[in-house]
């Protein structure tokens, strides 16, 4: 019988809340930025989708330096929340879906992005010459034409929140009941010889992938078979 303290069940329920939540997040943002990067001519567009790109390509702590100096007390976003609020983001829950966010919304963007790019811009051109308004055409035409690639997006965003570790460590630290992920907790044991109890996060954090996974697959199925 797999035994499971509740350190450890906090981890699960706190990963899952932060990946629901960053999920939320990034797919809002991500399909909207991705939208503009798709349809619209920006300048400096090539800077522009290097800097989207970087937090999928420089190391988790490295991004997690960048936001510990932005975010800390002393770091120019930071220090005005902390004079204003005398709160600070650093060591919370807060921290962890702000981190989540960061590492996981280029991946939302640029599956957004490709997605959009896949519709005939002939059909599009044709919509205006029927009068329709740039929102019908968004939420009639090109969102249900664009859903397969979107859904990939929230797919592999959920996915790569699921397993964020080194940024996190770095902002939020891992405080047992409070910041303390699957990722974060699994290492943690490991760090302390307890095999056991992380051989038993690793089988979770598996499944719960997996499951999430084949969940968005059998829904790009049904959309696909309507």
């Amino acid at each position: 019988m797999i035994m499971i303290e509740d350190t450890q069940l906090y981890a699960i329920k706190l990963t899952i809340q932060i990946a629901l939540i960053s999920t939320c997040i990034v797919s809002v943002i991500g399909m909207g930025i991705g939208y503009i990067l798709a349809t619209k001519k920006i300048k400096f567009k090539i800077i522009l989708d290097i800097i989207i790109t970087l937090p999928l390509i420089l190391p988790p702590t490295v991004i997690g330096y960048y936001l510990l100096v932005l975010f800390g007390k002393h770091g120019f976003v930071g220090k005005i929340l902390f004079n204003i609020s005398g709160y600070s983001i650093l060591f919370t829950k807060e921290a962890c879906v702000l981190t989540s966010c960061i590492i996981t919304l280029p991946l939302m963007i640029k599956s957004a992005e490709i997605a959009f790019k896949s519709i005939d811009k002939k059909l599009i051109k044709f919509s205006h010459m029927l009068g329709y308004s740039e929102l019908t055409i968004l939420f009639k035409i090109i969102l249900p034409l664009s859903k397969n690639g979107l859904l990939s997006g929230i797919a592999l965003s959920f996915c790569r929140s699921i397993g964020e570790f080194g940024a996190s460590m770095m902002i939020s630290g891992n405080i047992p009941g409070k910041t303390n992920t699957i990722p974060i907790t699994i290492y943690a044991l490991v760090m302390n010889g307890e095999l056991g109890k992380a051989h038993t996060l690793v089988i979770i954090i598996t499944l719960i992938t997996i499951v999430s996974l084949y969940s968005i697959r059998m829904l790009e199925n049904q959309f696909h078979e309507q």
